[in-house]
């Protein structure tokens, strides 16, 4: 999914007033988050957070690849939601977001080699 498309659907689904810079910074977080904790130290990792614009938006692809770049449109509707001061709706797209993220990190976990190849001792 590139970064375009994330916003297009948040769009689509819960039209908001929150310019795009603020999703856009939103997005650079999570994707900063997910460079820590998730990638930091395996191969293929990238180099720096990134941080994404309205420039490159159309041809930069966020680093979860489908079925877990749903995180990305569950987190920004979760942001709107409590921008909106929607508690309820808010809660609902943190979990969501939560379950795809937590699926997300384990299989990378499963899946992602270590640079220094290390391997996990069950």
């Amino acid at each position: 999914m590139t970064v375009k498309e994330a916003l297009d659907t948040v769009n689509a689904l819960k039209p908001h007033p929150y310019d795009p810079k603020h999703l856009l910074r939103e997005l650079s977080r999570l994707d900063g988050r997910i460079l820590r904790e998730v990638w930091q130290g395996r191969e293929g990792a990238a180099e720096a957070v990134p941080d994404y614009t309205q420039e490159t938006a159309e041809t930069t692809a966020l680093l979860a690849e489908e079925p877990y770049d749903l995180m990305y449109i569950h987190y920004l509707m979760a942001r709107v939601a409590l921008w909106n001061g929607e508690t309820e709706r808010y809660n609902q797209f943190a979990a969501l977001f939560e379950e795809t993220y937590a699926a997300y990190r384990a299989d990378t976990s499963r899946n992602a080699a270590w640079k220094d190849g290390r391997k996990i001792q069950m």
